[in-house]
């Protein structure tokens, strides 16, 4: 008999229903925070210190995320061997504490190299909080692509994060800087990644059937899309299959690689440069809604 890869999913559609919830909430936490940076660049970051800054010049935060940035998009090669290797328990608890430390040291930092070192953290953990939790949408079955997109998705409410920690600061008295916030927000992502430890398995979800689960069996469901072996050749060439140098090499690969660089580029040199553009106002030009006057 041949055992199913990948953990098996709650019978109960609630306890389903609610590991979905948790992992929305981790990503909106902690996977895209370093894309909101433009809601506090501008305002939080060049903020002097003596009235709940953190004293930064417009230069400075530009840089920082330029470094965050680089660093967000090397993450994944790393912290995807820990997936790889560990599952998605440690590579999910890994990931939301680096991102907790980065916050911290974010927090506590007076200088450009620490807040350099507290950003890129965040940066680094980033990714792998959404990463290890793609495996989710198989507890739904057939529904698992519509679920899976669903999570993946919550990391765009990620990306508000910091400008809402920006409306917050605006509200608050000027001794309360962004140094609690940033504290509060990296006490949330550890109670967060202590979830991971409770709630998430050791190997993905094997996708959920109700003949499967209902009779306990071991026997490997046709559908299951972690058993490449277990479903008949639809081609001759088959990338979950193919050699690494094989899969690297493919065209549909290098296809995607050159999407993604050109966007993500476009992206980021938007993000960077957003908080500059708007910045400055020449004299005697005066913006409104109806245009310039």
């Amino acid at each position: 008999m041949t055992e199913i890869k990948g953990a098996k999913a709650p019978q109960s559609f609630t306890k389903r229903v609610l590991l979905v919830v948790f992992a929305m909430i981790q990503i909106t936490l902690a996977a895209g925070l370093i894309v909101g940076w433009p809601g506090i660049a501008g305002s939080v970051l060049v903020e002097g210190m003596g009235t709940g800054g953190a004293g930064l010049t417009l230069d400075e935060t530009t840089r920082l995320y330029s470094l965050a940035a680089a660093v967000n998009y090397v993450a994944p090669l790393f912290l995807g061997f820990i997936l790889d290797n560990f599952g998605p328990r440690a590579c999910s608890f890994l990931s939301n504490f680096i991102v907790a430390t980065g916050l911290s040291i974010f927090a506590m930092g007076t200088t450009f190299s620490t807040y350099a070192i507290g950003i890129c953290l965040v940066a680094f953990g980033g990714p792998s909080v959404q990463q290890s939790l793609l495996h989710i949408g198989n507890i739904f079955g057939e529904r698992r692509y519509f679920v899976m997109g669903m999570v993946a998705e919550s990391i765009t409410l990620s990306f508000a994060v910091f400008p809402i920690l920006d409306l917050i600061w605006e509200k608050l008295p000027a001794e309360v800087g962004f140094r609690i916030l940033f504290f509060v927000l990296s006490g949330i992502v550890v109670v967060s990644s202590i979830g991971s430890l409770v709630f998430w398995p050791d190997a993905p979800y094997a996708i959920f059937t109700q003949e499967v689960d209902e009779k306990d069996t071991t026997e490997p469901s046709e559908t299951d899309a972690l058993s490449p072996e277990s479903t008949p050749e639809t081609s001759a060439f088959d990338l979950k299959t193919a050699s690494f140098k094989e899969q690297v090499t493919s065209a549909v690969y290098l296809r995607l690689v050159l999407f993604f660089m050109v966007t993500s580029w476009l992206a980021n040199f938007y993000i960077a440069t957003v908080t500059t553009e708007v910045s400055f106002v020449p004299e005697g030009i005066r913006i409104n809604i109806l245009g310039v006057a």
